[in-house]
């Protein structure tokens, strides 16, 4: 995997995260522990920085820009695509599929990030809610079954770090 210093800044990742080899790590940015971080992730840390708490999971073509700081809790999933850029996502918050959330953010805990939504600048998001739309507006309140979704995709990805360790081999 591409991991780079920017200026003396390096990428400090736990020895049980999974960073797939075609993602990008640049700069400033902490890892925890049990993480996924899938192709063509581009965390980029190169003016602020970035933290990712244990048990996240950054899928395929996100991309994190900290040109302060990025916070992302922990037992976090980000979906395929999604834009992150200088925001604090609490842990418990899944954003999904395309998302972009901007400069100033915060979600906090157990939130879903619907997909395709725009999370405009300094917009708040209470804990257990649900957002939608360009530009996010909150939905409804985040049921009991919605807990129990997140709980099971939480535990899913937090198992993709040590299969893709021993399953993932290039065949051609």
């Amino acid at each position: 995997m591409p991991l780079y210093e920017f200026e003396g800044k390096k990428p400090k990742i736990a020895k049980d995260s999974y960073i797939h080899p075609q993602a990008t790590i640049i700069g400033s940015v902490t890892i925890g522990s049990k993480c996924f971080i899938g192709p063509g992730a581009v965390l980029r840390a190169d003016f602020g920085e970035i933290e990712v708490g244990d048990g996240t999971c950054i899928q395929d073509n996100c991309v994190v820009h900290a040109d302060k700081k990025v916070v992302i809790g922990h037992n976090i999933i980000i979906g395929h695509g999604a834009i992150i850029h200088d925001v604090v996502l609490k842990s418990g918050v899944v954003v999904v599929m395309g998302a972009v959330v901007m400069n100033g953010a915060v979600a906090e805990e157990d939130v879903i990030i619907g997909a395709g939504t725009v999370v405009k600048e300094d917009f708040k998001i209470a804990k257990g809610k649900i957002v939608v739309g360009n530009s996010a507006r909150i939905v409804k309140d985040l049921d009991e079954e919605g807990k129990q979704r997140i709980l099971q995709g939480q535990q899913y990805y937090q198992s993709l770090p040590e299969r893709y360790r021993k399953g993932l081999r290039i065949v051609g």
